[in-house]
């Protein structure tokens, strides 16, 4: 086994830096099992449907969550399509952050602006199944995702197509998103190829969608609301240095980078 796993790994190099972290990642979104626990193991029934995934993964290059149609966040499985991007570990802070507000100001309200596959929406309906939650995409495919992951986790989120903010009144107690945030000429668009521009590209510098954003939210939030973004920690100090009239907290991600941002009126 520990040859074949070696074996794997190496296939899995020439499409990634971070082979044995990939590897991982399909066996517990597809198999449920970690890699830890396969090194253990003499023999396993599953090698040869990962094998397949493998191989398809280095024929093709596409991310193997679309080749499965599924991605793992928070030890939960979604769907995905390329509609939509696919699940990061950074925006596991924007929901834990969220979370605190939420249980700490007891928050009654939460809409979820390019929600995408629904993942934040979804998951803290969840955890707050009183939470009111809607959710907006501009993309009808990416909609079609987020209803299928809320049939999945059996969660009641009122999802609307429409531009950011545009078509909501408010007031809201808390306005999250995960925005796109990668700017026009940014090198970090180069190894994200087979996700949706639209889902990804914020603008020239990165950062211009989600100050449009930021300005529809302040006339949307109740009198004690809390805005949560999620930004691109190369460009968040120019952005900040665009922002007026709110109280800003940075919070640091497992590499020590600012990536999520709160705000709240002054």
């Amino acid at each position: 086994m520990k040859s074949k796993i070696s074996e794997l790994i190496h296939r899995l190099s020439k499409v990634t830096p971070f082979p044995e972290t990939e590897l991982d990642n399909i066996l517990k979104t597809e198999f449920g099992i970690s890699l830890i626990k396969l090194r253990t193991l003499e023999d396993a029934e599953i090698v040869p449907d990962l094998e397949r995934i493998v191989e398809e993964r280095v024929l093709t290059g596409i991310p193997f969550q679309y080749l499965t149609g599924r991605a793992l966040f928070m030890d939960e499985i979604f769907f995905v399509s390329p509609a939509v991007l696919i699940p990061r570990a950074e925006t596991e802070l924007l929901v834990e952050t969220a979370s605190d507000l939420i249980t700490r100001h007891s928050l009654k309200s939460l809409v979820d602006v390019g929600t995408g596959s629904g993942i934040i929406a979804i998951t803290l309906k969840k955890r707050y199944p009183a939470l009111r939650t809607l959710a907006t995409d501009i993309s009808f495919d990416a909609l079609k995702v987020a209803k299928k992951n809320a049939i999945l986790h059996s969660v009641d989120v009122d999802f609307v197509q429409c531009n950011l903010l545009s078509c909501l009144d408010g007031p809201f107690d808390l306005i999250v998103s995960n925005p796109p945030y990668v700017g026009t000429n940014d090198p970090y668009r180069d190894f994200r190829q087979s996700e949706p521009e639209i889902a990804l590209i914020g603008g020239e510098k990165g950062y211009e969608l989600s100050l449009e954003l930021i300005f529809q939210a302040a006339d949307r939030l109740s009198k004690r609301g809390y805005i949560i973004i999620e930004v691109n920690p190369y460009v968040v100090e120019e952005m900040m240095g665009k922002l007026s009239g709110f109280e800003i907290q940075l919070i640091k991600d497992f590499n020590g980078a600012n990536r999520v941002m709160v705000l709240w009126m002054t």
